[in-house]
């Protein structure tokens, strides 16, 4: 059984652990009580109105979810390291580039992907991404969601280019947009050695299960054959205010991932 060189996984905020600190911005916010239909905006009103990425109380916010994410926890409990390049509101097509990027710049290094771990989170197919180079980390994304009102939160001011958007494209494009990255990206790794994992946050079924024709989604969701799901765990826990999971599942999945990954690999 070969030794694993270093996990990769790439997600969106079920892999970036958003609201699991949430209490260092709004006190008391983690111990708040979900309330089904309604969502608690006050935490990412203060994110987005008062916070900065330079901002010293953001970073500390940013990187104590990542460590009670279910990646945070994966780290703590095996002794290959875990590289956790994930980024809450990240659309499938960011995560397969984020990921993409990493393969290939390790490729170039050595020729090879052996001994590493790609694991890919989906996220859900009504978010795309636009490639802009506005910021000193040469290329990021926005995210665009197929609901005005969501993409109103993502980029404000917006709301006119992602109406455009709304209507040139149907579901089957969405959906399409959203997978060929990731197919792409698990024939890069899997031909250069690497190994590969899907991870099912349950957003892809969401979006799926509102969808009046769902064959086409159907054969995608063949091709993609995700190994674990996420929400199977998530769904038996509590809800923070903001709609993300408590940190008790994040921890239990994180010994789901392990069983898994022990069963192929030597973690």
């Amino acid at each position: 059984m070969e030794k694993l060189k270093a996990v990769i996984v790439g997600g969106c905020s079920y892999c970036a652990g958003d609201e699991l600190a949430g209490e260092l911005l709004v006190p008391g916010y983690t111990d708040r009580k979900w309330r089904p239909g309604f969502e608690d905006r006050e935490l990412y009103e203060v994110l987005r109105l008062q916070m900065r990425p330079s901002h010293k109380k953001f970073r500390k916010y940013l990187q104590t979810c990542l460590e009670r994410s279910w990646v945070g926890h994966l780290d703590k409990i095996i002794t290959t390291p875990v590289k956790n390049i994930s980024r809450g509101g990240a659309s499938n097509q960011e995560i397969s580039y984020r990921l993409m990027k990493d393969a290939v710049g390790r490729w170039k290094k050595s020729k090879t992907l052996r001994g590493y771990l790609y694991i890919c989170s989906l996220s859900s197919p009504a978010r795309l991404a636009i490639m802009n180079s506005d910021d000193k980390h040469n290329i990021s994304t926005i995210n665009i969601s197929r609901s005005i009102n969501d993409m109103s939160w993502y980029v404000p001011g917006a709301e006119k280019f992602v109406e455009k958007m709304y209507f040139a494209h149907d579901d089957d494009d969405f959906l399409w947009y959203s997978v060929a990255g990731i197919l792409a990206l698990r024939e890069y790794i899997t031909m250069h050695g690497g190994y590969f994992m899907i991870v099912d946050t349950g957003l892809w079924h969401r979006f799926v299960n509102e969808l009046e024709d769902k064959r086409f989604a159907k054969q995608l969701e063949s091709l993609l054959n995700a190994n674990l799901n996420f929400f199977a765990v998530a769904s038996t826990f509590r809800n923070l205010s903001g709609g993300h999971v408590e940190e008790a599942a994040h921890k239990k999945f994180a010994n789901v991932v392990k069983k898994a990954m022990e069963k192929k690999y030597n973690v």
